[in-house]
């Protein structure tokens, strides 16, 4: 045991070295404390401060300093430091977030987002300790002043509209410094006698003339002040305008075209059909928002209108035009009819190719032509008049003869009172006609097959005669067999499938197809086995291997065991036939048994443990799962070793070994202190212990072990 002795005020680290068996350890004991005397607190005042914001956002003030409070005065030769111990804004809610911009320099941070105020920092004082005396402190108020940021004041926008019987304009404001909320004050006069502050922006009613001026300012918040007012800006309504409008119609012949008028506001409608000035003098009456004829036509021409609007309302309103100048103007037109017109009739019966003309379609109405024309093109629709074959003009009937699909048309010439001439268009939306195929004479041999998953037996080859176009070839399930483009089919596994053949067909015969159905048969083998491929001499071999051998964890430098763990496998081969005659190849494995024996224990401290067995030419053996046991090394420094051997109880030469190592090191150093703070001229005791990995860890090595102390005047070492 060893003793510690104070000698001034002070922290000290301990540090202890021991080596033992070539390995060298540490420990050691950080800030032991030797206490000094009570200081005396500083001089410490409280002081005034303030703060300029310089917010960059509507929303955020990034963090300002202060500027420096006075210092505080030593009151025992220490350094003086300073920390906040609290602050509070002017409603004494206490505050987070406030810091010193160093713990010497006196100068207050105000945090980010922090609102303009008065606020109030409790500050601390304290003297560091010396030789002599320890640490001492004392507080201070510090009142500190946040300013807010200025703005500008917003730019006010006025309006001005028409009257009307509904309805209101309005003011508004913008730019600016654009914090906080915008208030509004107006005089409805449009003079500076302004009525009380609102947040709304000023309006005026459209049904009164005038004018109100206004004013705008924006409200500030936590860090903007209040901007000052805006200039001045006015709402102005005056007279309002209608409208007045002529709309024309264009009729086809037999129809009555007109032309009417509307206006926005009752009046006097004055017009003519011409635009000098002698030639308005017809009047009509209107209603607001209601369509009056002024003029209208049955007969092929047109008939134009001017004309001009006089208000009923004139001092809200002005009149459009004037007796010297139409305001609006209008047409009715009449012009010829657009409804000529052909209809043909489709044939409904089913028509097969039988070499003679059929009856495609009949013409059974025409309305308003001269003349007319129906007709077909085979295999598409028509791209222009000269790809389809026209019957003569006004002949009623078309037919053709060979097998296919005949798109079907009209055209027709319209007489003098309708204008719409018609180019060929089809007959009605459903316009082809169909004449068909006759049935493919196709024929495939065979129809039946079998074949096996064995080469030479595997495949079969089908024979198309009679076919009508080109030939292809498929398979109902191509997981049982497949067939290629010339009708080959072969095998892919048991069961059966369908090959169909098809016939594309031609011009005159439809496409067909015929089918062969295939059985697919799995070649069987046999059961029996042979030593021989040429399967004359029946049985199998067998082969013997070597064994496989751990030591599983667990050994230690304490008295410990551990699982041997040995197994073999050993090898058989043979050969079966199959009912076509093919040979295979088989192997497999066969269950052997191990046991095993220490051949190596260079420290005569392990020993078998578990069910033990005699084998011949090896001596006593243990089985699979028994334990190797090793005795404590205690505070030995070293390593022991085992090696233990596998044999293969059938074949005892098919060997392996298996290995483990122990090894006793020093593990630790571990220091004990009576107490880790004493008075200065005081004492406690110290002890050291060494831990091993053999689990002893109560040696005592104070005596011998290399103590040192950092600084090493604060205390003495006695053993």
């Amino acid at each position: 045991m060893a003793t510690l002795i104070g000698l001034k005020r002070g922290t000290t680290n301990i540090t202890v070295s021991y080596t033992e068996g070539g390995t060298t350890k540490t420990g050691s004991k950080s800030n032991f404390v030797v206490e000094g005397l009570p200081g005396t607190p500083p001089t410490f005042s409280n002081k005034s401060v303030s703060a300029q914001l310089v917010p960059t956002t509507a929303t955020n003030s990034p963090a300002v300093n202060c500027g420096a409070f006075t210092a505080a005065t030593a009151g025992h030769g220490g350094s003086i430091t300073y920390s906040i111990v609290s602050v509070k804004n002017s409603g004494g809610t206490t505050l987070s977030g406030w810091t010193l911009t160093t713990t010497t320099s006196r100068i207050i941070k105000v945090p980010a987002s922090t609102a303009g105020g008065t606020y109030t920092a409790v500050v601390r004082a304290t003297e560091g300790p010396t030789d002599t005396y320890a640490e001492s402190s004392t507080t201070a108020t510090i009142t500190i002043t946040v300013n807010k940021k200025s703005q500008n004041a917003p730019t006010a926008t006025g309006a001005q509209n028409t009257y009307a019987t509904s309805g209101s304009i309005s003011g508004s404001a913008s730019g600016g410094g654009g914090i906080g909320s915008l208030k509004y004050k107006s005089d409805p006069n449009g003079g500076t006698n302004y009525g009380t502050a609102t947040t709304t922006a000023p309006s005026r009613s459209r049904s009164s003339v005038g004018s109100t001026s206004f004013v705008a300012w924006w409200t500030g918040n936590d860090y903007w002040a209040q901007s000052g007012n805006s200039d001045r800006a006015y709402l102005i309504i005056g007279k309002a305008t209608p409208t007045f409008t002529l709309t024309g119609e264009t009729k086809e012949y037999h129809n009555t075209a007109n032309v009417t008028g509307t206006a926005s506001i009752g009046g006097t409608v004055y017009w003519g059909t011409s635009s000098s000035t002698s030639s308005m003098t017809s009047t009509k009456t209107v209603t607001a928002g209601s369509a009056v004829t002024i003029s209208s036509r049955t007969a092929l021409g047109t008939t134009t209108v001017y004309a001009y609007f006089v208000p009923t309302d004139s001092s809200h309103y002005d009149s459009l035009g004037s007796s010297t100048s139409a305001h609006a103007s209008g047409a009715a037109v009449i012009s010829k009819a657009t409804d000529a017109s052909v209809a043909v009739s489709i044939n409904s019966n089913d028509l097969t190719y039988n070499g003679s003309n059929q009856t495609l379609a009949t013409m059974s109405t025409s309305h308003g032509t001269s003349s007319y024309q129906i007709g077909y093109k085979l295999g598409s629709s028509a791209t222009s008049d000269n790809q389809i074959t026209w019957a003569n003009s006004n002949v009623a009937t078309i037919a053709a003869s060979t097998a296919g699909t005949y798109y079907l048309y009209k055209k027709w010439t319209a007489d003098g009172n309708h204008s719409n001439n018609q180019a060929y268009t089809t007959i009605g939306t459903t316009y082809t006609k169909v004449i068909d195929k006759a049935e493919n004479p196709i024929t495939l041999a065979p129809s039946t097959a079998t074949i096996y998953n064995r080469s030479g037996y595997n495949t079969v080859q089908l024979s198309v005669t009679n076919a009508q176009g080109t030939v292809s070839y498929t398979t109902s399930s191509s997981g049982k067999a497949t067939v290629n483009s010339t009708g080959l089919v072969t095998y892919a596994s048991s069961g059966s499938a369908t090959i169909t053949a098809t016939a594309a067909g031609n011009t005159n015969y439809l496409s067909g197809s015929k089918t062969c159905a295939v059985t697919t048969v799995v070649d069987t083998e046999g059961t029996t086995k042979y030593k021989n491929e040429a399967c004359t001499t029946e049985g199998s071999n067998i082969t013997y291997n070597n064994p496989t051998v751990t030591i599983s964890t667990g050994l230690t430098a304490a008295a410990t065991s551990a699982k041997v763990t040995c197994t073999v496998t050993n090898s058989t081969s043979w050969y079966q036939k199959w009912a076509s005659g093919y040979v295979s190849a088989h192997s497999s494995t066969l269950a052997g048994t191990a046991r095993w024996k220490i051949t190596s224990n260079g420290s005569n401290r392990f020993t078998a443990s578990g069910t033990s067995y005699t084998l011949s030419g090896v001596g006593t053996v243990y089985a699979n799962g028994a334990s190797v046991k090793h005795s404590t090394m205690g505070s030995y420094v070293g390593t022991d070793s085992v090696t233990v051997t596998a044999y293969n109880i059938s074949s005892s030469t098919k060997t392996s070994t298996s290995t483990k190592s122990v090894t006793n090191e020093l593990l630790s150093i571990a220091i004990t202190l009576g107490s880790d703070t004493i008075n200065y001229d005081d004492t406690t005791s110290m002890t050291v212990k060494a831990s091993y990995t053999s689990g002893l860890s109560t040696h005592d090595i104070t005596s011998a072990a290399t103590i040192s102390t950092n600084p090493s005047n604060i205390i003495t070492i006695t053993i």
